[in-house]
């Protein structure tokens, strides 16, 4: 990820921040996981698209699930390119 990747995702994820429910549902399994492939989808429409006729529950354990991933790159990317990671 680089500066405009991070700017861009991350205020993508501000926008939809109020859309992600506060809980997940369920803990993280392999069960629910294995539903869809949520790594495929890179914005939230895409996931939303993916979630279309699944169970309400469902729709909240992806929400969160893709929300926690993308702010783990965020994470991430923040982590790297302070000085003192690298070392």
């Amino acid at each position: 990820m680089n500066a405009e990747e991070f700017k861009t995702l991350s205020s993508h994820l501000i926008d939809i921040a109020s859309k992600i429910p506060l809980r997940w549902g369920s803990i993280q399994n392999d069960n629910a996981d294995a539903k869809i492939n949520m790594f495929s989808c890179n914005t939230f429409s895409s996931l939303e698209t993916l979630l279309i006729n699944k169970p309400e529950e469902l729709k909240n354990y992806f929400k969160k699930r893709w929300f926690l991933w993308q702010c783990a790159k965020c994470d991430e990317y923040l982590f790297y390119k302070h000085i003192d990671c690298l070392l």
